[in-house]
């Protein structure tokens, strides 16, 4: 797929999320091009719920700081409600809310750390499943 000219679509998994506000570095650049408006970051409620249960229980941000990370992201993302139910990947449910999300949000990309369950199907349905830096050399060479 071509990026000329069109503002690439993509869902980034929970733990990119997470590296972004925990870890800053290349996973906090991918969202700052959510910021700049470089590309459209497509979230859904499960993914974010996810995220702030993370931030939460293993990170122990309170729930006023998380409700500014959530109202931050949320202002530079497009929020789809998935209403398709996917069960491709068994061994962990939660990362087939990522898949849901995606086709939901018609994205061309999931950005993503997991290098058990999602970075190993590298394509679902026609969306490029990436590590944070594939995608960032693929936005660079674009």
């Amino acid at each position: 797929m071509s990026l000329e000219n069109k503002i690439p679509s993509v869902v980034f998994d929970t733990n990119i999320l997470v590296s972004a506000i925990q870890f800053d570095r290349l996973p906090l650049s991918l969202l700052n091009l959510a910021v700049d408006r470089k590309i459209t970051l497509v979230l859904s409620e499960a993914i974010l719920s996810e995220f702030y249960r993370v931030l939460k229980v293993k990170f122990k941000r309170s729930e006023e700081e998380l409700d500014r990370i959530i109202d931050l992201i949320v202002a530079n993302a497009s929020i789809v409600n998935p209403t398709e139910e996917i069960t491709k990947i068994k061994e962990k449910d939660s990362d087939n809310r990522i898949l849901e999300c995606a086709i939901a949000g018609d994205v061309s990309f999931i950005v993503s750390g997991d290098t058990k369950h999602l970075l190993p199907i590298k394509e679902f349905r026609g969306i490029e499943i990436l590590s944070p830096r594939q995608f960032m050399e693929k936005i660079i060479k674009n």
